[in-house]
């Protein structure tokens, strides 16, 4: 999967955004140590995301999971809503989301003086 070019930066009160789903896993992996697993093939348009690895490392053998699949089976953008879903299941803050994924996908906006 490649990268995506610098995407915009989330200020505090910002929608989520919509997303490609190779941000996607590495905003989740990266950022929240989720597990990440491709679904069958000729089901690449989404992905499996789980807490068991996290989960386990603290004792427990409940752990929680959740596919998330593209728009329209294209294997490429993941929407807002499923975006916030995803968040919920694994009781991320959206502001948390925010902070990791600027720190790994954007640059912060150029401010006057920077000579950009």
């Amino acid at each position: 999967m490649g990268t995506s070019p610098t995407l915009k930066w989330l200020q505090q009160h910002d929608p989520l955004p919509e997303m490609q789903l190779h941000d996607l896993i590495r905003v989740m992996s990266e950022g929240f140590g989720l597990f990440c697993s491709l679904q069958p093939k000729g089901k690449d348009y989404g992905v499996r995301f789980s807490d068991k690895l996290r989960t386990l490392r603290a004792g427990s053998e409940e752990f929680k999971s959740m596919v998330v699949t593209t728009h329209h089976r294209n294997g490429v953008s993941v929407s807002p809503l499923l975006l916030a879903q995803l968040l919920a299941k694994f009781d991320i803050p959206k502001d948390n989301f925010r902070r990791v994924y600027n720190r790994l996908l954007s640059q912060p906006p150029a401010g006057p003086g920077t000579g950009t």
